[in-house]
């Protein structure tokens, strides 16, 4: 889901990431700040996400233990992984959105 102007859109499939573009199964590309992946299944991204390896193992978890977890590289971020619910996920979005405030207002991420 897409929030643009407090309303909410639902995007079809993700096909790819391409920097800061998404691509979606209907070739539409859209520009994004930052990229939060919100998962509680089991994790197929690492068969689809390209460069994987900085964020996630091979069977599609976080490399980093709890608590960070949620942090690759370049603007990368995921939520939902640390299998602690919705506590694990609200922790994981307000850590990401304090780094996500640091980065846009110039200063370095403190993780």
């Amino acid at each position: 889901m897409n929030f643009v102007n407090n309303v909410q859109h639902v995007l079809p499939e993700l096909v790819s990431v391409l920097a800061t573009n998404l691509k979606f199964s209907n070739g539409e590309i859209r520009k994004f700040d930052a990229i939060i992946f919100a998962t509680e299944y089991k994790s197929g991204i690492h068969k689809w996400l390209k460069e994987y390896e900085y964020i996630f193992n091979e069977e599609g978890l976080p490399k980093n233990k709890f608590s960070n977890h949620w942090r690759g590289s370049n603007g990368l971020y995921c939520t939902g992984f640390s299998r602690r619910g919705l506590v694990g996920v609200s922790l994981d979005v307000v850590v990401i959105a304090q780094d996500i405030k640091l980065i846009m207002g110039g200063k370095k991420s403190r993780y």
